[in-house]
Order: structure tokens, then sequence, then C-alpha cells
């Protein structure tokens, strides 16, 4: 429906007929309304009357009465079943999931603080353990950025005093692992069941096609089976060595399957550490720390028979390592490392080369100065420092080794 007004329409009079328009067409049918103002002609032609005309035109388009049809009760049952079907779909999902949330992966921990947390509640309510992530790395933060501040502190302290530090090189001398490591069984277990999953899983090719054969034909041995089919009399060679039964440390041959470190001990003050040289300071601009390695490599009796192998010029780790008597701020003249307050302290950069061949020759001065010395793992390595020095110094070689 259109309802046409004249432009001069007062506003009591527009709104009044706007009333009475939309009250007759909410009865009669659902339409579009139209308000259109009439050109100067028609308005001059309603002036004429006292009340303008209204224009109600229908269109087809638009029925009168709505066709609604009558719901039976057969239909509204049908209806309220289904809802409480959807209902009791969406109560019986929100269920399971909160039973399902004990065994999700928690989120990981952030900061130290909980980690006391964490490891106390290791248990859910079905019996089972759960496990937090993040423990390692909120260890390895807590342990790093208490380092860095200390060392930061160090810098500002020794800038202060006009203090220099003295630079040395340490020398990571790794052998690498000769066998595989230890498998677990669990490892066994699963590269088995993949080796199967793998044969039933292949394609089999037409009987045609030569020189491929049918995977299942073949069949997925353990390691036993395996041993069963060498040759008689061929023995493997064991991967515990009789250097490892006899504990004997002063060797390669052993730790096969792990990464062992020479290690010296030089007295009790030192304890154990990697061995350590002083860089050159007359030529300190020349001379890196790769060329502080080699020649120090030279000039050791002890050390000169081994073959390495120098995989880069950049260290693994930085130690900074102030003088005691330079911790409580008043100078280091008292300690004789410092020179006569020259120096705060020491940074030692830490160098990874590799070892290729040669033994340690023991049979000369600089190997009769040591207390003790050998190949250690990394393991033993951090049990012996954190007996001697306690836990932080351990986590140092924990990390970079």
């Amino acid at each position: 429906m259109i309802l046409s007004l004249p432009s001069k329409t007062p506003p009591r009079v527009r709104s009044l007929l706007l009333s009475q328009f939309a009250a007759q067409t909410k009865r009669n049918t659902v339409g579009a309304i139209a308000i259109a103002t009439t050109s100067p002609a028609a308005t001059a032609a309603s002036q004429t009357s006292a009340v303008p005309s209204i224009l109600i035109s229908s269109s087809s388009s638009f029925s009168t009465k709505s066709k609604e049809k009558k719901q039976t009760l057969e239909d509204y049952n049908a209806e309220k079943q289904k809802a409480k079907e959807y209902r009791t779909k969406l109560y019986n999902k929100k269920q399971q999931r909160i039973q399902s949330l004990p065994n999700r992966r928690p989120k990981p921990i952030r900061d130290i603080s909980e980690l006391e947390v964490a490891t106390d509640d290791n248990v859910n309510t079905s019996g089972e353990k759960k496990y937090k992530r993040g423990i390692k790395k909120a260890q390895f933060r807590n342990w790093f950025e208490t380092k860095k501040r200390n060392e930061e502190y160090y810098n500002r302290v020794a800038k202060r005093q006009c203090q220099k530090w003295k630079i040395k090189v340490g020398l990571m001398i790794e052998r690498l692992p000769v066998v595989t490591r230890d498998q677990e069984e669990w490892e066994k277990d699963f590269l088995h069941m993949a080796a199967q999953l793998d044969r039933e899983r292949a394609k089999i090719y037409p009987k045609e096609i030569q020189g491929v054969d049918n995977p299942m034909d073949s069949e997925v041995l353990t390691m036993e089976e395996l041993f069963e089919l060498l040759p008689e009399g061929f023995k493997p060679a064991p991967r515990i060595t009789e250097d490892d039964k006899n504990n004997n440390i002063q060797t390669t041959n052993r730790k096969l399957s792990q990464r062992v470190y020479l290690s010296i001990r030089p007295d009790d003050e030192i304890g154990w550490s990697l061995p350590i040289a002083t860089l050159n300071e007359k030529n300190a601009n020349n001379e890196s720390f790769v060329d502080c390695v080699k020649r120090y490599m030279k000039s050791n009796k002890m050390l000169q028979d081994l073959k390495l192998l120098y995989l880069s010029n950049c260290p693994m780790a930085v130690d900074v390592i102030p003088y005691k008597s330079s911790e409580d701020g008043n100078g280091a003249e008292t300690d004789e490392r410092s020179e006569g307050g020259v120096y705060f302290g020491e940074k030692v950069f830490y160098m990874r080369v590799q070892w290729e061949e040669g033994d340690v020759n023991v049979d000369n001065k600089d190997s009769s100065k040591l207390d003790d010395w050998g190949w250690l793992a990394r393991s033993e390595m951090v049990e012996k420092v954190k007996s001697e020095k306690g836990e932080d110094a351990s986590l140092f070689y924990h990390y970079m080794l």
C-alpha cells in the first residue's frame, strides 16, 4: 500500500493520518509503506478540500490473510521430543568434556614458583600420573636468569673500580659416541611394531614386474633373531668394555654409547674442570680463541699427541669468575691472581673441539702436576663438580656439555 500526502500537510494532520493508515494496514495485510510528496499541481488541487486525500493502492503480490497451517497434537509432541533429545545430547557432551579435563595436557610452567605445586599434585582422580610441561625449562630459566644478573653486577663493579677481566679459553675436548645408544624396551617394541606396519601397508606390484619382491614374503626380525643369523663363530664386540667394568676413566675406550670429555683435576682448590688456557694479551688483537687453543695444545706435552678437529671460531659458553676479594668491593689486591689489583676476575670462553685420534701422554711433567684426570661423561662430570663446588657450579656443566 502507498500513502500519498501533500507537501504542505500540517504535522498534526500528518501524524493522525499515519496512525490511521498503520492501523488499517495491520488489519488488512503486511505490505510496503511509502510516503510520497505530491507535485505542486496535486498540492494545489488538494487545497480545495479541507482534508487531504488518501490514495491507497493494493498490490497483487501481498495477500490480505496469512496462510497458517494448524499444528496438531502429534506434531507438537514430536517437536518437544526433538528439542528434549537435543538438550540431552548437549548435556552428555558437556559431562564427557568435564571428565576428560584431568587427562588433558596441562599448561606449561612459566615460573619456578609453580614447580612445587606441579610436582605435589601429580596424580589425577583415576590414579594415573599426570606430568607437567615446562618443568625443565623453568628450572633452566631460574638458573640462567640468576647467573645473568650476577654477571651484570660483577661487570658494573669491575668498571666502577677500573679493573680488567683476564680472558681465558676452556677446551671441551669431546670423544663422540662409538656405538649407538642403548634403547629402552618401549623403543624396541615401537620399532618392531613400525616395521610390521610398514610391511603390511607396502604396495604389492604385479608379478610381471621383475626385481620387486612381495613385501608379505619378508619377515620382521628382532635383534635376538638377527644375532642368530650371524655366521658360526662370529661374535660381535661387547658394548661394555673391560675399562667400564674396571672403572678406568683414563682411557677413551669407555662409555662407548655416550660422549666423554677430557677433564682434569689440578688440585683441591680448583677441583674438577676442563683444560683452560690463557689468551695472550700481548697479541690479543690478532690471536683468536682457536689460535689460543692450538698454541696451548702444542705447548702442553700431555696433550700434544692428540689430533683434534676444530669445529668453529665461536665459543659454546662463557663463565664469569670474580676473585674472592673482589666480591666485597674492596678491590682485588689481596688475591694473587689479580696481579696487584689489575684484574677483577676472569672470563672463561669454552670452545668445543672433537677428538679424532691419539692418546694422552702421562709420562711428562705436565701430567705429574695434576691430581687426577680422565675422560668423563656429562653425568659423571656433573656429579664430581657438585660434590666439590656445589649445585650451582654443576648446573653450568650440565647445560653446557
